[in-house]
């Protein structure tokens, strides 16, 4: 069984063959036909000092290196400038200034930058593709082939030619390459590439597993449960989702801004007598390669990859780009309690009747729940463990949040809290736990059942970890009545709450929570509170939930895992995101400051200033983007 080093289409618009028009399987080394062309221009290039060729004919030499270098560039940018009418896109700037230091008689300038320009896309095409593939390589989630068993015999199979109902064979120490359920054997299997989580977990016939687990213990079969797609891929193409093209404002307005400006300091070098027009129109070509915002902006996308993928291996998925800037700027959390700080699942801890035995008592009771959708429903099915006969289940009648009314076998049920009992005219002793649901079986109280919903151990500590990493308010809603929420305040700290509250009541207290507040909010919930749309939050976080298998999802963040604790981390790796953007952009423009004033002095050339700015952003890119992932492993 054979990995897949997933890479990731370039996404930036270079305009060269070695950025585009390329599959994920064909990024990588320059292709062939450029290199060939690169040479052949530098051979030109070299011939005429060599040979000592003079005008015209090394004006004809230079002019026919620099067309077979940049053909592309060129053809792109008069493209760009006659008919998509885009006159400050590199490309352009790249041919006008080549065109022009052919009538100005410094044509080996611009043949150089051509060159060079070509050469150093194309470097950099290569290095961002290498990169992205280390990163994605570390989720190591893709695979390529499957074990397949039939008849009895193994062969090893595309990915893509295994169907739903397939038996694969997993050995220990491998990965399982699709989602499926466990036929034959038992084992114990890391499942930290796909949740976040260390710990590992116990697998035996009829389990279902993930892609991108780990088999440590023994050989298990498997039954494939879909065709190709699976966790896996979900997870790659969360994180091939578009990058949030920042640049774009700033390719608007820096770039015309920057060449008009050298374009006034030419003019005026040359009227005030500085300098004659050759070397100020010279210095202006200087000063226009140096226009580009491009290479100053390149990598800041490449470094918020760079966070997002890094995010993955530990079970943070960022929806995008726009995901991760609003986490930067998060300060206030609203939980939505279940799921996040509680378990999530109630379960039944205790039956009290005079009447009838445990037993008969749950029966009744999971038929008399059985078309409820409250949570507590499933937890009083589970527990009785038996058939559900829905013929003898009529006029059920239920109240959200407070219970059921129905006739189970000819005999009215009353089963819920203590307001339903209100409601009916049967009022009890107060009891404050909603936890607590009393049963009326014809005119006489049956019973109780008590519930419970356990508080995360992380409770008690994610509120101080969210003020360490900014988060300056905290609330929860929860569906529970006031006896819970005041323990589970009590356990973690979070002093303002709202109590019965069901999905929708929830939706509108985030609406109006976001109202009264001017602050960045994020709402986090378990994926049974998450409903199809988004909240009125600027970031919806949903707990224990995987994205669908063609990458998309409503949710802004993901946590596959059950660990509400990581929305920490999430905002945490934001922030550093930001700095280290911020950090590389800074060193960008100093760059390409002192570049633009050396030009402004008549210190540098043409090709000189386009090769510099290159390796020094190609520099600056790789170190931010290596150097933040490899500590956001740590």
């Amino acid at each position: 069984m054979r990995a897949f080093d997933a890479k990731i289409p370039d996404e930036f618009n270079i305009g060269t063959e070695a950025a585009k028009g390329k599959s994920q399987k064909e990024i990588g080394l320059p292709s062939a036909l450029l290199v060939f062309r690169l040479m052949i221009a530098s051979i030109l290039c070299g011939i005429v000092p060599i040979l000592r060729v003079p005008s015209p004919q090394s004006t004809v030499i230079f002019l026919v290196a620099g067309g077979i270098a940049g053909a592309d560039f060129v053809y792109d940018g008069v493209k760009r400038m006659l008919l998509e009418e885009q006159y400050f896109n590199r490309n352009a700037i790249v041919t006008l200034i080549f065109l022009v230091s052919f009538i100005i008689g410094v044509g080996y300038e611009g043949t150089l930058l051509m060159i060079l320009t070509q050469l150093g896309s194309a470097l950099t095409a290569y290095v961002r593709g290498k990169t992205r593939e280390h990163i994605s390589g570390l989720t190591g989630l893709m695979y390529e082939t499957a074990r397949v068993q039939t008849n009895g015999d193994i062969s090893e199979k595309f990915i893509d030619e295994v169907r739903a109902g397939d038996t694969i064979s997993v050995h220990a120490g491998e990965d399982f390459p699709l989602d499926c359920i466990v036929m034959e054997g038992n084992s114990t299997m890391d499942v930290s590439r796909i949740t976040g989580s260390a710990k590992t977990v116990n697998i035996s016939i009829g389990d279902a597993v993930l892609a991108g687990s780990h088999n440590i213990a023994h050989d298990v079969l498997c039954e494939v449960t879909s065709d190709g797609s699976s966790t896996a891929t979900a997870i790659l193409q969360q994180l091939r989702q578009p990058q949030d093209e920042e640049i774009t404002p700033v390719f608007r307005y820096l770039t015309p801004c920057l060449m008009l400006l050298s374009f006034v300091y030419g003019v005026a070098i040359a009227i005030m007598g500085h300098t004659d027009a050759y070397e100020a129109i010279h210095r202006t070509l200087v000063l226009f390669t140096l226009s580009s915002a491009l290479p100053a902006f390149t990598w800041i996308g490449e470094i918020r990859y760079a966070v997002r993928a890094g995010a993955a291996v530990h079970g943070i998925l960022y929806r995008d780009d726009s995901a991760l800037k609003a986490a930067e700027h998060c300060t206030s959390v609203l939980f939505s309690a279940e799921g996040t700080l509680t378990a999530g699942k109630q379960k039944v801890v205790s039956i009290q009747s005079d009447r009838m035995d445990s037993h008969t008592f749950l029966k009744i009771a999971a038929h008399a729940m059985a078309y409820s959708k409250e949570a507590s429903a499933d937890a009083v099915i589970k527990a009785y463990g038996g058939p559900i006969d829905i013929d003898l289940i009529q006029d059920f009648v239920e109240i959200p949040h407070c219970g059921v009314k129905v006739i189970v076998d000819g005999i009215q049920v009353i089963l819920g809290t203590q307001a339903l009992l209100a409601a009916v005219g049967r009022p009890l002793p107060n009891h404050a736990d909603n936890s607590v649901l009393f049963m009326i079986v014809g005119n006489q109280v049956a019973g109780t059942i008590t519930l419970s919903d356990p508080i995360r151990k992380s409770a008690g500590t994610i509120v101080s970890k969210l003020e360490e990493v900014g988060i300056q308010h905290t609330e929860f809603v929860i569906s529970y009545s006031t006896g819970i929420a005041d323990k589970l305040s009590q356990k973690s700290g979070i002093a303002e709450y709202k109590t019965n509250c069901g999905e929708d009541a929830k939706l509108r207290y985030v609406e109006t929570f976001k109202f009264s507040s001017a602050e960045t909010v994020m709402y986090v919930c378990d994926q049974k509170w998450h409903g199809s749309a988004h909240s009125a939050a600027d970031l919806d976080v949903v707990v224990d939930c995987l994205p669908n298998t063609d990458g998309s999802g409503t949710a802004d963040v993901l946590l596959p895992g059950s660990r509400p604790v990581l929305i920490c981390d999430a905002v945490r790796w934001s922030r550093k995101a930001r700095r280290n953007c911020s950090t590389a952009m800074g060193i960008a423009l100093i760059i390409k400051g002192v570049l633009m004033l050396l030009a402004a002095l008549g210190l540098t050339t043409v090709w000189f200033s386009a090769f510099t700015e290159c390796a020094a952003m190609l520099a600056v890119g790789v170190f931010s983007d290596k150097c933040f992932f490899a500590k956001s492993l740590k």
